[in-house]
């Protein structure tokens, strides 16, 4: 009899063991559908995990209580009737108590954490929300009835608390990395295509950028010259193979509007005389330091797909379009006769051949553990303003400087302009080549 109570117990132990992972694995998100098609035992879960001090402490309780009752049956009746067989031993009986005691105490133990812990722990993780659902109805009664003692263990607790000097926390927020983390994790589990999995990592990266970060800087710029001859702005349109350009009069600055391709191959296919002053659209205006976030909702509200960026004096600091944004999301989206984008070239010593104009975002997560040196104050988004700030003068080909056990070497100029730079672990540093 005293050998099932205690099975009993062990499985009781193991019942509010199961309960309490199953209630915290559960996902809110999953409980939340189950209730919306009306199964009120989900509904039941989410109140559990909304006071989870209340729940935890009946659990709590009853864990305490069950441990207490099997070591007192096991101590008082095993104990005693193993003590007394291995006293009829002759060479053990002057251990006979210590041992018989010893024994149950590791019987009891084991049987208690396989039966009474491990195994519905798991079983908890495996299945979190069903258990959590097919257990709620009774976790509430014992939460009501447990309530009277949850609550003088509740303020107790909070006083031992308050004596410690310890502040409650409020939960936390869940962060980006998190989140990062998480769609990384159903990525490998086979829950998340990889391509999902990258296109979440660029919305998280998308609500850091400013617009200046995803723009087409002011050199890069093509742009048509109403003072220039026809011939020399059409060669322009001919060889950039973009769809949209500004037009301005004698400077970048002085922007009268932008003037489509597909406006001017109009004109061509009916005959008319090409005037780059007809069908002029107005562009967007955004300052450089709109988030990039804002700028695809402006996008969405105007219709209008491009905007060009004006620093604080109003001049004319790159172009952007909404493409530009999509491919921050998704990457480069390549079409026939597109230029490359700023590239990142892997090498197998761990280096990489990076492009001036590659974003010092995408090189952070290429080298791991590196900070940035100056980045807030200077306000740099390229790799070439990387090296200026490192460097603090105009660097000459084949300048070399170090920084966080990196080396940065400017393999190539175009005049001023920082057009290579080579990326490799310096001298004693061992870094494991890494893929794009």
């Amino acid at each position: 009899m005293e050998l099932l109570v205690l099975f009993i117990l062990i499985l009781c132990n193991g019942l509010f063991a199961l309960a309490e992972i199953a209630v915290i694995a559960a996902r809110p998100a999953r409980l939340q559908e189950r209730a919306y098609r009306g199964e009120r035992a989900a509904l039941d879960v989410l109140k559990l995990q909304e006071k989870p001090d209340r729940f935890l402490s009946t659990i709590q309780v009853g864990i305490t209580l069950i441990g207490t009752l099997t070591g007192a049956l096991g101590g008082a009746t095993f104990a005693e009737q193993l003590t007394l067989r291995l006293r009829e031993i002759p060479f053990l009986e002057p251990y006979a108590q210590a041992l018989g005691l010893g024994i149950v105490v590791v019987v009891l133990t084991y049987f208690s954490i396989v039966l009474g812990e491990l195994a519905p722990k798991r079983l908890g993780l495996t299945y979190p929300e069903p258990v959590a659902m097919r257990l709620s109805g009774l976790m509430w009664v014992l939460s009501k009835a447990a309530a009277p003692l949850v609550s003088l263990l509740s303020v107790s607790s909070n006083a031992v608390i308050k004596l410690l000097g310890i502040r409650s926390e409020t939960e936390q927020p869940v962060t980006d990395e998190e989140i990062r983390l998480l769609m990384l994790q159903g990525a490998e589990a086979g829950v998340f295509a990889e391509m999902e999995s990258e296109m979440v990592d660029g919305v998280l990266r998308m609500g850091d950028q400013r617009s200046r970060t995803v723009m087409t800087p002011r050199h890069e710029i093509v742009w048509l010259d109403l003072q220039a001859p026809l011939e020399e702005n059409l060669v322009k349109v001919r060889e950039s193979g973009y769809s949209r350009f500004p037009v301005c009069d004698g400077a970048l600055d002085d922007v009268l509007g932008m003037i489509y391709a597909k406006d001017l191959l109009a004109y061509v296919l009916t005959g008319q005389p090409l005037d780059l002053t007809q069908g002029l659209r107005q562009p967007l205006y955004v300052p450089e330091t709109i988030p990039a976030l804002e700028m695809l909702e402006q996008f969405r509200r105007s219709q209008v797909h491009v905007a060009l960026v004006l620093d604080e004096y109003g001049g004319v600091e790159g172009i952007i379009t909404f493409r530009d944004l999509l491919e921050s999301l998704m990457g480069q989206i390549a079409s026939a006769g597109d230029t490359v984008g700023p590239s990142a070239v892997s090498r197998t010593d761990g280096s990489w051949l990076l492009d001036g104009n590659y974003p010092v975002d995408k090189l952070e997560d290429a080298l791991g553990s590196f900070e940035l040196p100056d980045r807030d104050r200077i306000g740099y988004e390229t790799v070439a303003g990387l090296i200026l700030a490192l460097c603090d003068h105009i660097p000459r080909r084949g300048e070399r400087v170090q920084w966080q056990g990196w080396q940065f070497e400017v393999v190539d100029m175009d005049g001023l302009r920082i057009d290579q730079v080579l990326v490799s672990p310096a001298a004693g540093v061992e870094v494991r080549a890494a893929t794009e």
